[in-house]
């Protein structure tokens, strides 16, 4: 044996470093271990799962809005035919002016019933004028101008309606004799049952 065989030998034969691949292993492909790819976490049934529920979502939605206007119609409905009762001309209340007064508006006011969607029945009073003009006809306004809502004073001098806000002047039948209002003042439907004024709906002028 030469002595390069020898030498090559001895290489060959002298230990390995830790971590060296050996000869054997040099010409071999390095092996690294299999890890499993993880499944999608939005699997194909999740997604079509997760519209399901939306779609559902968005129907049980549409039906409950439909069941409170089938809910809150019918109070509305009440609300807007209801008549409250003013007074009784020739017979006043403690503290209350005589409706059979003539030609002269009068402030007074009346109990109404407000409906909420949310809330029970609750009494609110409402200010208004009362004009008897005679043959059981009347007419109520309501206090607010017109213009921004201030309430109205009636000048019995003058024969009008002032507000103290912007200098608005309505005459005795309503009108707009001065000022910014845009219309005259709004009315109260009326009606005399039983000799029991009555008032109903807001009539916007």
């Amino acid at each position: 044996m030469s002595i390069f065989g020898k030498k090559a030998q001895q290489r060959t034969d002298q230990p390995l470093l830790p971590g060296t691949p050996s000869p054997s292993q040099a010409g071999e492909r390095t092996k690294f271990p299999h890890i499993p790819l993880k499944e999608s976490s939005l699997s194909r049934r999740t997604f079509l799962m997760r519209s399901l529920a939306l779609v559902t979502g968005a129907i049980a939605a549409s039906l409950a809005a439909l069941g409170l206007g089938a809910i809150t119609a019918p109070a509305l409905r009440k609300n807007a035919n209801q008549w409250s009762p003013i007074g009784r001309p020739g017979e006043p209340g403690p503290g209350e002016p005589d409706l059979a007064t003539l030609n002269t508006p009068l402030l007074t006011s009346f109990t109404k019933l407000s409906h909420d969607a949310y809330m029970a029945a609750r009494p609110e009073q409402i200010p208004v004028f009362v004009t008897n003009e005679g043959n059981d006809k009347f007419t109520v306004f309501d206090v607010r101008c017109t213009h921004l809502g201030c309430p109205i004073s009636w000048d019995d001098k003058a024969t009008q309606f002032n507000c103290p806000c912007h200098g608005a002047v309505f005459s005795a039948s309503g009108e707009v004799l001065a000022g910014p209002p845009p219309r005259p003042l709004n009315k109260y439907e009326t009606k005399l049952e039983d000799g029991v004024l009555y008032a109903g709906q807001l009539q916007v002028s």
